[in-house]
This record gives structure tokens, C-alpha cells and sequence, in this order.
């Protein structure tokens, strides 16, 4: 297999690149469309001004869809499963992890998605153009529709990103600040923290050996800067965007420190930079945790990332 160092550049914005992707039947009342809301989303600050909830909006616009919520949040994966079982369309109302999790619904019965925002983060719908429910009411009526990438590793999908290290114990500081201190406060706070109380891990890549904070895998090639949210031209180009951050003396922590928060500013910084359409990675770690799309859960110390290309079709402006 044949690795390709690539440095970040800066492009023009031309649109977002996805695989064709057949049409279903859309209904513009939404007849057909199963709308699952995460238990924590759909009640947003709209309604704290007195405003419409996305909600609200939906069964304005889509009066004929099946908008479902579960009682808790442990019920989510059934839910998902059941919808998209029935649906013609899978709608899923929430953040990155939540529309995830309705992404691996659709795929297992052959369903397209229609991502909504309203959750902590919403990189994927934004991505796609859908920065607000109107934007995914409006591409869905519009029948926009393309195929996307979808990211492997250890048998759970990512559609942003995949990464282990100081990053995954990042996510779980971050989810355990957010509800005293917001969303980016905690983000800053738990990067801070991660990085102070973190180890760097060893790992073997394909023959190579690195002593890193951080991998990172992204589901196509990412225009990121570190831990602000990354921008993708295209979801269908069949690669994934491996970068490790290695741990370099002297003043490794404070090195780690910048190169996380600052991003990959050249060979200075401490980065690897590949594109593949596989890797494997082996972590010697005594506990190691893997974060997809923003979600962590305990990971065996060798880790098979792989690339289902063109495999989900998905609603997008773009």
C-alpha cells in the first residue's frame, strides 16, 4: 500500500462532492419520513424565547411525518432501528453522536438519511449545508440527495471523525463540564486538562513506531485546525486523513499543548499527515478508549480503521 504525505492547504470553497445516489419516493408532507429525536434534543433555546422549538417546525412544515422521541436516552438504538425498518426516509433530530447513531440504523436497512440539527455539535449537518431544520426540510422536499463515506473501526461507524489518545479523554471531560459551563468554555477547560493529565501512548503503525498524544482518523480529507470544527470538499473520495501527533522532547507536554490547540502548521509541529483507505494501528495502552464522532467507548489495543465508500445516501444543499 502506497502512503501519500500530504501538507495542508487552503482551497477555495467549490461545493461539497458526493457519490450518486438513487431518490426515494418524498412525499412533501412528509408521508414516509420517520423523525427520531435524541432525548436531550428538539426543545432548544428558541423555546426558551418563547419561540418554535425545530420541533415546533417540523410538524409545521412536515405535518405527515412520524416524529418519534424516546423516553430515554438507553432507548435510542431500538428506536433508530425500528423507524428504519418502517420508514421510506430516516430522520434524525440531534447532535453528531446522535446522527451517528441513525446512520448506522439506515445503513443496516437501506434506508437514506436526513440529518437535523439540534444537538452540542452539528459538524456532519453542516457539512452536508444543513445548518438549520428548514435547510434539511428544505433539501429533503428538494430530493437532494448523494452518497456518502462511511468510516470503520473495531465494528462502529464514524461519519466525522475516529480518534484515541488525548483527544478521547478530552470528550469525556468535555461531557462531564458542558452542563455547568456551556459547550466551548468546557472544550477549552477539558483540552487543558487532557493534556496535563495525559500519557503519551505508543504505537505501532505499518512497521513504524511513534510515542504520540494523539491519533486522529477523519472520514475523508479534513481541512481542521486542530480543535476548532474541520471543513470537507468531498464525502465520496474514498480516503481516510491519518494524523498523529507525536510526543517530542524537549518540553513535551507544552509542545503537545500548542500542536493540539494550533493544528498542523508543518513538519515543526510534531504531526505525521497520511491519506489511505485503510490502517491499522496497535496501541501498547493498558486502557484504551476510542472517540467517534465525539463519543468514546473502551477499544481493543489493535485498531482496524476502513472506509465503506459511497455507502450512505444522505439529504445535503451543497
Amino acid at each position: 500500500m502506497a502512503w501519500r504525505l500530504t501538507a495542508s492547504r487552503r482551497r477555495p470553497d467549490r461545493g461539497l462532492s458526493t457519490a450518486p445516489a438513487a431518490s426515494p419516493d418524498v412525499d412533501a408532507t412528509g408521508r414516509g419520513l420517520v423523525i427520531v429525536v435524541n432525548a436531550g434534543a428538539g426543545d432548544g433555546p428558541a423555546s426558551a424565547r418563547g419561540g418554535p422549538t425545530p420541533v415546533d417546525r417540523l410538524r409545521e412544515q412536515l405535518p405527515a411525518a412520524e416524529i418519534r422521541r424516546p423516553e430515554a436516552l438507553e432507548d435510542l438504538a431500538d428506536l433508530l432501528d425500528d423507524a428504519a425498518e418502517r420508514c421510506r426516509v430516516l430522520g434524525v433530530l440531534g447532535g453528531d453522536g446522535t446522527v451517528r447513531a441513525g446512520a448506522a440504523a439506515a445503513l443496516r436497512h437501506g434506508r437514506p438519511l436526513l440529518p437535523l440539527p439540534g444537538g452540542t455539535l452539528n459538524n456532519f449537518a453542516a457539512t452536508l449545508g444543513l445548518a438549520t431544520v428548514d435547510d434539511a426540510v428544505r433539501a429533503y422536499r428538494r430530493q437532494r440527495l448523494g452518497g456518502v463515506d462511511v468510516g470503520e473501526v473495531d465494528g462502529r461507524i464514524f461519519l466525522n471523525t475516529a480518534s484515541f489518545g488525548v483527544q478521547a479523554r478530552l470528550f469525556d471531560l468535555r461531557e462531564q463540564l458542558r452542563p455547568r459551563m456551556g459547550t466551548w468554555p468546557s472544550l477549552v477547560v477539558a483540552a487543558w486538562r487532557a493534556m496535563s493529565e495525559a500519557d503519551p501512548v505508543d504505537i505501532a503503525v505499518h512497521g513504524h513506531t511513534y510515542h504520540a498524544w494523539w491519533v486522529f482518523v477523519g472520514n475523508g480529507r479534513h481541512r481542521t485546525r486542530a480543535l476548532l470544527p474541520a471543513r470537507r470538499e468531498r464525502l465520496d473520495d474514498g480516503m481516510l486523513d491519518v494524523r498523529v501527533l507525536r510526543a517530542r522532547r524537549p518540553f513535551r507536554r507544552l509542545r503537545g499543548g500548542l500542536a493540539l490547540v494550533l493544528g498542523d502548521w508543518g513538519p515543526a509541529s510534531g504531526y505525521k499527515h497520511w491519506r489511505t483507505p485503510w490502517i491499522t494501528i496497535t496501541a501498547e495502552a493498558a486502557e484504551l478508549r476510542v472517540a467517534c464522532d465525539g463519543e468514546t467507548a473502551p477499544a481493543p489495543a489493535t485498531l482496524r480503521f476502513h472506509k465503506h465508500r459511497g455507502r450512505l445516501a444522505v439529504f445535503h444543499t451543497r
